[in-house]
């Protein structure tokens, strides 16, 4: 997993932050984008920020393949209606066919590293399992089926398949990822 810091992806500055109590997020609730596989966190963001009026990027955290890009952290979310400030919430983008075993990996190690943080496991569940069908198809059937199977760490990988999917990302993005893990060089 590489992790990508907000000043990594050029994230604006959120308008307020509420920390998130601890003590009472019970649920790691996985979602997608439901937009193109290059579709860009600062993008997402700016959809919450301008034209769902929202105070930041909804998430807690980004996922793409291997990268893990930070959003609120541990401040409250605005992912899943009645459930941010209980909740942990990820985002991989793409759309159901888009997953791949990279982005389950990188989800399962976000999961575990917040239950550790917590000192407890989280229910794992997705958007649609927490509001229904009939409010979303969110995050697909692929993740959907993932999540209910309790997350497990896929084996193996598809790597071609996963390369096709690396984000556009410029020099300076790129040279902090280095940074951090210079034999991805």
């Amino acid at each position: 997993m590489i992790s990508v810091s907000r000043a990594g992806w050029n994230a604006r500055p959120p308008e307020s932050t509420t920390a998130l109590n601890r003590s009472r997020i019970d649920k790691f609730i996985v979602h997608y984008s439901g937009a193109n596989r290059d579709q860009t966190v600062r993008s997402i963001q700016n959809f919450c920020m301008d034209v769902k009026n929202h105070v930041d990027i909804d998430y807690n955290r980004i996922v793409r393949g291997e990268f893990d890009y930070m959003g609120r952290g541990w401040n409250v979310g605005g992912h899943t209606l009645n459930n941010n400030s209980t909740s942990y919430g990820v985002c991989m983008i793409g759309f159901d066919a888009d997953v791949t075993d990279a982005d389950k990996r990188t989800i399962r190690e976000i999961y575990d590293e917040v239950c550790a943080t917590l000192g407890r496991q989280l229910t794992k569940t997705t958007h649609r399992n927490v509001l229904g069908i009939s409010y979303t198809d969110c995050p697909g059937n692929n993740l959907d089926a993932w999540v209910d199977a309790g997350m497990p760490y896929p084996e193996g990988g598809d790597v071609a398949n996963e390369e096709r999917f690396l984000p556009n990302i410029d020099q300076y993005h790129w040279e902090e990822i280095n940074e951090q893990d210079p034999v991805k060089g």
